[in-house]
């Protein structure tokens, strides 16, 4: 019995630890089947992950991209994916991008395949889809075009483009019928064709053909200044300058400002350069056209090349009116180097002392930056020449725009120039309007911190220097006047009434215009002293005996006619034929 009993024991035990190893490799391959599942599924988790925001937009080009670079490895179900995506994308509706872009890609992929003949299918079919514009539609056309290009079948393709830039009847190129009709009617405005069509007019096609498609461009009313440069620069590699001429008459009267101004400098550049000064009146009567409504923000290169031509072919003289015409007509900020210019041209050709009207000019029509500068420029140029009063009378207009304390440079010029040039009284004078000048720039500075604070937080009062009641002409500074202020405004140069100069400006005048003690290096005073004591020993008849050296004018003052006027000697004098002669014999 006892040994039955141990027998079933012990097979009771094999059956349960059988029992238990039998669960244990099912529930084992049931992990592996479920690990397998969950890497099933992070797998497509992309692609179900794209499913679903197509559910949502089924109408994304951009998500409908992004899924077919899911299944790059895949080209069947590349061209499943592409098939599917223009037929769901709805041109109204699209967003995230265009749908030609879907077409385009969908025939590049047969292209990168080797397979030409179904992306010209894709690409064929794709030219009747009802897109939103017709630039969309243009770029299929374009596509079309490239892939028979890169397909080397060229006349193909200017066949291509031929049929996409033609245009429709007349009746139905009225602006109502062209938003009312098909896109395909409105596909001969787009220029990006155009463009296209004329290169290829112009590689493959023929010299008429070319020339045929720039004139339908611009009867059509849809070239583009671009274009209208390829057109001149196309006829002039082909030796017809005069038909070149032409396409550039012909763009300048269709378009206007600023879009003409490129091609006004492409037509006078390449105009001058073929004809130079052999037709010298139409130049100028093209030089005038390209003036008559050119803006004068733009028009200072067209004056300024101008000038320079007829200072190269035409005359001196008109050339300075030219200048002066120019300096008057351009935008104010191009004006200082426009009379730069002229200042520059006009002592080449004339002589220095033709500038002095140019300068005069220049410092009443420029604003006080440009203006002190020419000043300082002018006064130089009449020191070089030696006419002292003139220069310090520029050096006294200028001086009044410049702050003594910011800007010292300018009146330590003014400084050297009197201890150079002055004498004890002129010094003195220097120093008095530096004194005077300098207070006005801190009673107009302490004016200006102080104005706001006393209006009590409203408006502002007039202006620092805008003319009020009185105005007292003068042709230069005299010095500080009592609540005015000197400077050049609607009435001329003068002094006018200031209500903020009255307010700030000193109450003692005569201490103001009090002489200062001289500086160190004031050596005009010590000079005018010992020209005072040689004063007094010399006799009363003195004048009579002094003698004056007389000293050659230099050649710049007379510019380019310097010498003309020489004695010439003998040698140098030409002989006649009865001379020669004689000189034979």
């Amino acid at each position: 019995w006892h040994s039955t009993r141990t027998h079933e024991s012990a097979a009771e035990g094999e059956a349960e630890e059988s029992a238990a190893a039998v669960e244990l490799a099912e529930a084992g391959a049931d992990l592996d089947i479920r690990l397998a599942r969950l890497e099933r599924l992070t797998e497509r988790r992309p692609e179900l992950l794209s499913s679903v925001l197509l559910r949502q937009n089924p109408h994304s080009v951009k998500e409908w991209m992004r899924r077919v670079n899911l299944f790059k490895s895949e080209p069947a179900r590349c061209i499943h994916t592409y098939a599917t995506a223009v037929k769901t994308v709805s041109p109204e509706h699209a967003t995230h991008g265009k749908l030609s872009s879907l077409w385009v890609a969908f025939a590049g992929f047969y292209e990168k395949h080797a397979d030409v003949k179904n992306a010209r299918a894709i690409l064929r079919k794709a030219c009747d889809v009802h897109f939103k514009s017709a630039d969309e539609l243009a770029l299929v056309w374009l596509e079309r075009a490239e892939l028979e290009l890169r397909a080397h079948k060229y006349n193909d393709a200017l066949a291509l483009l031929r049929d996409a830039t033609t245009p429709p009847p007349p009746n139905e190129r009225s602006k109502k019928a062209l938003e009312a009709g098909p896109v395909r009617n409105r596909l001969y405005r787009v220029t990006k064709l155009w463009a296209m069509y004329a290169d290829l007019e112009e590689s493959v096609g023929t010299l008429d053909s070319a020339k045929r498609a720039y004139e339908q461009m611009f009867v059509l009313k849809v070239i583009t200044p671009q274009l209208v440069l390829s057109m001149a620069a196309f006829l002039e590699e082909k030796g017809y300058f005069e038909q070149s001429f032409s396409a550039y008459e012909r763009g300048v009267a269709t378009f206007g400002f600023p879009w003409a101004l490129e091609l006004w400098r492409a037509y006078l550049s390449k105009f001058v350069g073929r004809y130079g000064g052999s037709k010298l009146e139409r130049t100028r009567e093209l030089y005038e056209q390209s003036l008559e409504k050119c803006p004068p923000d733009s028009s200072v290169e067209l004056w300024r090349g101008y000038a320079l031509y007829e200072l190269q072919h035409g005359l001196a003289r008109h050339a300075m009116r030219i200048f002066e015409r120019g300096c008057a007509a351009v935008a104010p900020k191009e004006r200082p180097e426009l009379f730069r210019l002229h200042i520059s041209k006009a002592a080449e050709a004339f002589g220095v002392a033709r500038t002095r009207p140019i300068y005069e000019k220049a410092i009443e029509a420029l604003a006080d930056d440009a203006a002190r500068l020419l000043c300082l420029e002018y006064a130089q140029l009449e020191t070089k020449l030696g006419e002292v009063d003139r220069a310090r009378a520029l050096y006294t207009h200028a001086a009044q725009m410049y702050d003594p304390v910011s800007e010292a440079k300018v009146w330590s010029e003014w400084n050297d120039f009197e201890v150079e040039h002055g004498s004890e009284d002129s010094f003195r004078e220097m120093l008095r309007i530096k004194r005077a000048v300098k207070a006005q720039f801190a009673a107009v500075g302490a004016a200006t911190v102080r104005a706001p604070a006393t209006s009590g937080g409203g408006e502002v009062g007039a202006a620092v220097g805008a003319a009020q009641d009185g105005y007292i002409p003068s042709d230069a500074w005299r010095g500080i006047q009592r609540g005015s202020v000197f400077k050049k405004g609607h009435l001329g140069l003068g002094y006018y009434r200031d209500e903020l100069a009255a307010r700030w400006q000193p109450l003692d005048l005569a201490a103001t215009a009090a002489p200062l003690e001289p500086p160190l290096d004031a050596p005009p005073a010590r000079r005018a002293e010992r020209e005072g004591e040689e004063e007094e020993e010399e006799p009363a008849g003195a004048d009579a005996d002094v003698s004056v050296t007389q000293r050659r004018v230099p050649d710049g003052v007379f510019g380019s006619a310097a010498g003309l006027g020489k004695k010439r000697s003998a040698e140098e004098e030409p002989i006649g034929a009865l001379e020669r002669f004689k000189r034979a014999r």
